[in-house]
């Protein structure tokens, strides 16, 4: 028995390892005849840290005797995500790095990893341009499965009373 296995090659000319997709990635399951537009994902490689948009027409497709690291548990995603800095933009950004399943629940060690992480050419959703990470109290970190168990709803009057506090 073969299984597809998805990845993209990390675009930093000096590493060039594979980056492994989950199954269900956007861009590892983008048909090109029955959707108008190409999804793009932005990941952190695991082994050297540079971070790149990667659009559906990157992704490699192998066929393989071995089930898929995310099936056998060998990898995990974990995702941090950030509010664009450009202003007005709104857009919530969304870095995916693969790492090993052990390492899941090491939310500490994954921010500290991330703040060694190299911009490569990364943008929002609007095409801001991405150079960095905001402060750590600005990211929010967590695995696919928990994606939005951390998001709590800001009324205009703490979103106010924030900003306010911020300028000072």
């Amino acid at each position: 028995m073969t299984h597809r296995l998805f990845y993209v090659q990390c675009r930093d000319d000096e590493c060039r390892d594979l980056i492994w997709l989950h199954p269900s990635s956007p861009i590892a399951l983008f048909e090109p005849g029955l959707q108008a537009v190409e999804p793009v994902e932005i990941f952190a490689c695991p082994h050297c840290g540079c971070v790149f948009d990667y659009q559906a027409s990157a992704v490699l497709e192998v066929d393989s005797a071995v089930l898929d690291p995310y099936g056998r548990r060998d990898l995990t995603l974990r995702l941090l995500e950030f509010d664009c800095a450009e202003d007005h933009c709104g857009y919530r950004v969304t870095i995916q790095c693969p790492l090993a399943f052990h390492l899941r629940d090491d939310a500490e060690l994954f921010l500290r990893d991330a703040k060694s992480w190299t911009f490569g050419d990364v943008h929002c959703g609007k095409g801001h341009e991405i150079r960095h990470l905001p402060p750590e109290d600005r990211c929010l970190t967590s695995l696919p499965s928990a994606r939005w168990a951390h998001t709590v709803p800001v009324n205009n009057v703490q979103l106010n009373q924030q900003l306010s506090a911020d300028g000072d």
